[in-house]
């Protein structure tokens, strides 16, 4: 299988997201709120506020890095 890095962001106003990040994926979020509520899998781990990461982000031939930009409603990462 094909292995990468990819950049992605999602921007959402008033809305109920969900983003699916594979199994086998790595993954560092950052995110930004205003009135949202934001909901990381346990698989990523909080490094800093509004930032998290897969444990093997570093090492990882697949992985992506996400940011995430929403205003009100709910953002689940999953």
């Amino acid at each position: 299988a094909a292995a990468g890095h990819t950049r992605a962001s999602v921007r959402s106003g008033a809305a109920s997201t969900v983003v699916r990040i594979p199994e086998g994926v790595a993954a560092r979020i950052q995110t930004s709120a205003g009135l949202a509520e934001i909901n990381v899998a346990h698989r990523f781990q909080r490094v800093s506020a509004g930032t998290y990461e897969s444990p093997d982000y570093a090492m990882a031939p697949n992985r992506v890095d996400l940011t995430v930009e929403t205003g009100v409603g709910e953002v689940s990462i999953r």
